[in-house]
């Protein structure tokens, strides 16, 4: 048997309770609740009895109670067992604890994009999911999605003339992606806004404005005020040669965008001379465009980029107790950009990373599923040979819609029958609610002792909960990996 594809038994505990204290036999578990138990002895340990007898505990078993009528945390109607006979020390292969994280979606920025009038761009986004895994195999699902630009002015008669506006086409390009009946992912617009308010009363000079490292040189009047200089300032940004960005002004209040849409941006607005000041000044931040057509009348030739988010993953109705459409969440997807946005210095920038989920009660479940193949719950067969109708028996202790941290033992079980030797390749994964800290911290603590010359996993589940942070980062400390091999 591969090592990739043993056979494996699911726990799932409920009521955040400790483990079974030690001296105890299978009977006494509560539902929900989880004990570690010598199997020469079958009684339960704990972290103290174990540290003090370091041995005792060479091949253990794990156990949780169950109920199927009365429910609540009363007397354990029947028992739950980990997958094989025993767990055997010497030959556990690792402990790995998965924190519940909920799913990210992955986000990718388009900009950089420059545009022509009366021309056709597009946009092709190449999605990976379980749903396009189980449809097309290796063949990816690719889409495109195109927009013509406005109709030249009569005027354009040559290419350098032939300038469109950058903004309208992301505006284009983000409702065509938006208008996708699979809606894989959505579309926004955004663009890097600088602001600041102007201060002072204005003297009869030059106030000099720096946007970035552009200068502008505005002449200002004595007594004007913030709202008029802010004005004067606006018109000479709007109107010098070679200006590399666009603004307006509510009030006091001034908006600056650039031309020119770049994967990063550190712009900042001073403004000296003249008596004036400025004050609440805002770098470059990313600022959701919500009316495009607005932004294009107010900041005419700024440039803006389009933010393609993907969408979360829908879950598949089970067809009963039978997981007939069943994939794992999360989707990931590449944008590429056509010769026309890429020839335009158009780039693509990847902003988060996707994040599949770990730890939801739908892909517990699913796991409870396969499992009942080996421990008869229904068995290998879920259907009747005759109609086609399911068999009865299912058994799910984990619920859709929970979240749960999860804890996976791989080891091999050695036995002799006869004379031939055996050694199996078993799993079992417990499943504890995220918010049940005392269980979990509990559970640790014993299997600390029991593994007590390679893990110590305490540390590691010491802050989870159900607001686990997303990482890539691997240390001792905090991974939830520990292997024993």
């Amino acid at each position: 048997m591969s090592t990739t594809n043993p056979v494996f038994q699911v726990l799932t505990t409920s009521g955040n309770q400790a483990v079974l204290p030690a001296g105890s036999r299978v009977d006494a578990l509560k539902n929900g609740q989880i004990g570690v138990f010598d199997f020469l002895s079958g009684l339960s340990v704990d972290a103290a009895l174990l540290a003090a007898n370091p041995n005792q505990a060479k091949e253990i078993f794990l156990a949780v109670g169950i109920n199927r009528t009365s429910g609540g945390v009363a007397t354990a109607e029947d028992v739950n067992f980990s997958a094989g006979q025993v767990i055997q020390r010497r030959n556990t292969k690792a402990v790995t604890v998965k924190g519940y994280m909920d799913e990210v979606a992955k986000v990718v920025d388009v900009l950089g994009f420059s545009a022509m009038c009366d021309t056709d761009y597009a946009i092709k986004i190449t999605y990976a999911n379980g749903d396009v895994f189980a449809l097309f195999g290796y063949n990816m699902l690719s889409k495109t999605y195109a927009y013509r630009t406005s109709c030249c002015p009569m005027t354009a008669c040559d290419e350098c003339d032939k300038v469109g506006s950058a903004s309208e086409l992301a505006a284009g390009l983000a409702a065509q992606i938006n208008l996708d009946p699979d809606k894989l992912a959505t579309a926004s617009l955004f663009a890097w806004k600088i602001g600041g308010t102007v201060t002072g009363t204005g003297t009869a000079a030059n106030a000099d404005v720096t946007v970035g490292t552009t200068h502008f040189t505005v002449p200002i009047l004595a007594g004007d005020t913030p709202t008029q200089a802010a004005a004067k300032i606006v018109a000479q940004i709007n109107t010098q040669a070679g200006s590399p960005y666009r603004a307006s002004n509510t009030g006091a209040a001034l908006s600056i965008y650039p031309i020119t849409t770049t994967s990063t941006n550190t712009d900042t607005l001073a403004i000296t001379g003249a008596g004036l000041g400025v004050s609440g000044v805002t770098a470059a931040t990313k600022t959701s465009i919500t009316d495009p057509a607005a932004f294009r009348a107010a900041y005419p030739d700024a440039s803006a980029g389009i933010r393609v988010t993907g969408s979360p993953s829908k879950r598949a109705g089970w067809n009963g107790n039978i997981p007939v459409k069943y994939v794992k969440a999360g989707l990931d997807f590449d944008v590429s950009l056509t010769d026309g946005l890429g020839r335009c210095n158009g780039t693509t920038t990847v902003v988060t990373e996707p994040v599949y989920p770990e730890g939801k009660g739908e892909d517990l479940q699913k796991l409870e599923y396969d499992a009942g193949g080996w421990n008869g719950k229904p068995g290998p067969y879920r259907a009747f040979n005759g109609l086609g109708l399911q068999k009865t028996g299912y058994e799910f202790f984990t619920t859709k819609g929970a979240n749960y941290n999860t804890v996976s033992l791989a080891y091999d079980q050695f036995s002799v029958a006869g004379w031939i030797e055996h050694l199996n390749n078993l799993e079992t994964i417990i499943a504890i609610p995220c918010a049940d800290t005392v269980t979990l911290t509990g559970l640790f603590a014993v299997l600390d002792e029991v593994f007590d010359d390679v893990i110590k996993m305490s540390d590691d589940v010491a802050s989870m909960d159900c607001t686990n942070v997303v990482t890539s980062a691997l240390t001792p400390a905090t991974d939830g990996i520990e292997s024993l091999s």
